[in-house]
């Protein structure tokens, strides 16, 4: 008898127990019950609103991208005026997938563009870019995260020292660049982010040797023979760098049909040249007229210390580092998958 009285009591109480825990958890509204169960603060685009079982469908992969086609076509029939005919199209591919799993992310972008230009029977091209980020982040507290990046870039296809197209200037993996940093992330908001990295490496690859020789894009050049007819060294393929690193990221919309994205890159390495500082400033503004239709006006802004602007076949630096400034406006069509 006494021990089913003491099974009794020990039933009554945890019954007691439960009872008290859900009439504490019904006090809890069914919005906030996910934050009273876990924090889930580092979510950072997690909506404050979703409940406990809302969560459970976010994806741990999401996946897209969307490609943009624009056209432009010039004609002259007896323009007494003057003129030339010209045909241009640029071609923008942007796919992307992210990870988020519990305190950390993992973002992975890959945008590719090239676009012609065909004007009085010379085709020339206007832009090259093939641009890839992968980027680890973990939440540490509040806004802040520790980052982990890597980012490639290069071009495809040889660009020429127009209008003579005989001399190649820079080629697939001429420059290429690989970037590394470790450092921490600031999200204040959705629409913000800012990278600083006081641990990054740079390497500049140079594989065409001809461009390696002359030293371009800041590699060791070759040394030529007593004649000046040969090379006794040749040209280094690679220029390795450590530095600092800064990123500074917004995209956000500024009204139902205007979007900007702005990304600043700033890099400075750990040596003699510590202050002459790399820029690499891309903006975009995409006006969206349909829901295929868009104007897209597209800035680059470039500053790099090893990039000469006039070198000689012996390599001589003839004149120094400029600012490089790109800009694009095209109307077309953008799909998305």
């Amino acid at each position: 008898m006494f021990y089913i009285q003491c099974k009794m009591r020990k039933v009554l109480t945890y019954l007691l127990l439960i009872a008290s825990f859900q009439a504490a958890y019904s006090q809890i509204s069914p919005t906030t019950r996910i934050f009273a169960i876990k924090d889930t603060s580092y979510l950072f685009e997690l909506d404050r609103n979703m409940t406990y079982h809302d969560t459970m469908s976010l994806k741990i992969w999401n996946k897209g991208g969307e490609a943009t086609i624009s056209l432009s076509q010039i004609s002259f029939t007896n323009w007494s005026a003057g003129g030339e005919n010209s045909v241009s199209g640029i071609g923008n591919l942007y796919a992307y997938a992210n990870r988020r799993k519990g305190k950390n992310t993992w973002d992975n972008n890959l945008n590719i563009v090239y676009g012609l230009l065909s004007q009085g029977g010379d085709v020339r091209k206007t832009d090259d870019r093939i641009d890839f980020i992968s980027h680890f982040n973990r939440f540490i507290r509040n806004e802040w995260y520790y980052s982990l990046m890597i980012h490639f870039k290069t071009q495809i296809l040889p660009g020429y020292d127009y209008p003579n197209d005989s001399v190649i200037i820079s080629n697939f993996m001429a420059p290429a660049y690989v970037l590394t940093t470790m450092g921490v992330e600031f999200r204040p908001s959705k629409k913000l982010k800012l990278t600083i990295a006081p641990l990054s490496g740079k390497i500049t690859i140079v594989a065409d040797q001809n461009l390696a020789n002359k030293g371009a894009f800041g590699v060791i050049q070759g040394t030529l023979d007593e004649v000046g007819e040969f090379f006794e060294t040749l040209g280094k393929n690679f220029k390795y760098e450590f530095g600092a690193f800064a990123k500074f990221i917004y995209s956000g919309k500024l009204t139902d049909n205007l979007r900007l994205n702005s990304k600043v890159d700033l890099f400075t390495a750990y040596n003699k040249s510590f202050g002459n500082i790399d820029v690499d400033w891309q903006m975009e503004a995409k006006i969206k007229l349909t829901e295929v239709i868009s104007i897209n006006v597209l800035t680059q802004l470039i500053y790099d210390d090893d990039i000469k602007s006039e070198i000689n076949n012996d390599g001589e630096v003839l004149e120094g580092a400029k600012v490089q400034f790109k800009e694009m406006i095209g109307f077309g069509l953008t799909f998305v998958f």
